[in-house]
């Protein structure tokens, strides 16, 4: 006869790292704090206008396999011409975007929010292209080489041309 052991080890927390938001292992050090991610300073943080992916107006549609990709680009489209911060909501689902989306500097006043990281799923299936999202601006006639390494929180930059740049850039 065979006999099967199994052996069950509990660790305390001073052998494992803590879940953050009960999704993979994040040590202290590296946790962040993204309640305002992608928000310039002194921007508003309450939006002046709500535009839902999902109004018939724009037609997306979660979990169908179907692209979304026309009815966020007409999102996109709605959101430039509002004045003041807008948010293209992504209600809970996921999206099937088969192109990339496409922003510029000029777009700076609009914030992509979904219901949450395990709510709202952006699944890119863009071909040949690596990009998903592909935000640009305009080229200066300055080129900025940074000449050391940038640590998180750190607030200093070192390299050539450094004087160009302003707070907040």
């Amino acid at each position: 006869m065979k006999y099967v052991l199994l052996i069950f080890l509990v660790f305390s927390d001073g052998f494992t790292q803590t879940l953050w938001n009960g999704q993979g292992h994040i040590p202290q050090s590296s946790q962040v704090d993204w309640t305002n991610a992608g928000l310039l300073p002194n921007t508003p943080t309450v939006a002046s206008n709500l535009v839902d992916v999902t109004d018939p107006e724009y037609g997306a549609i979660p979990n169908d396999g179907q692209n979304d990709f026309e009815a966020i680009h007409d999102a996109i489209l709605a959101a430039r011409s509002n004045p003041g911060l807008t948010i293209i909501y992504f209600p809970p689902g996921t999206y099937n975007i088969n192109s990339r989306i496409d922003l510029t500097y000029l777009d700076n006043d609009i914030v992509f929010q979904g219901a949450g990281s395990n709510q709202t799923v952006l699944k890119f299936t863009v071909g040949h292209t690596t990009q998903c999202f592909y935000i640009h601006g305009y080229q200066t006639s300055t080129a900025v080489y940074l000449s050391a390494s940038v640590s998180k929180g750190s607030r200093d930059l070192y390299g050539n041309n450094i004087s160009s740049l302003r707070a907040g850039e």
